[in-house]
């Protein structure tokens, strides 16, 4: 029982990432950066030859279209907590 014991303690100590990301797997993880950089890259690749489009808040926009808005909500925090956060930042 006791090399049981040392060799998860051995192996939890070599991991390199823990994770975070709640009920999602690091491939699906994974695989919505990458669409969120694709998305972004068409963003600015528009925007570069187009003078109208507005890249104001096109990191909002982007995870609201690619994520959906009920997950969009998890990764943009509200002007509350983002106030929070500055102010924490800030002290």
């Amino acid at each position: 029982m006791r090399d049981r014991e040392q060799v998860g303690t051995s192996s939890r100590q070599k991991q390199k990432f823990t994770h975070t990301a709640g009920s999602k797997s690091f491939a699906c993880v994974a695989e919505a950066e990458d669409k969120l950089k694709n998305k972004k890259a068409e963003y600015v690749a528009i925007a570069s030859s187009d003078s109208f489009v507005n890249l104001e808040n096109i990191d909002n926009r982007i995870i609201t279209e690619v994520l959906g808005s009920e997950s969009s909500q998890q990764y943009m925090p509200t002007g509350s907590q983002a106030q929070a956060e500055v102010q924490r930042l800030r002290d």
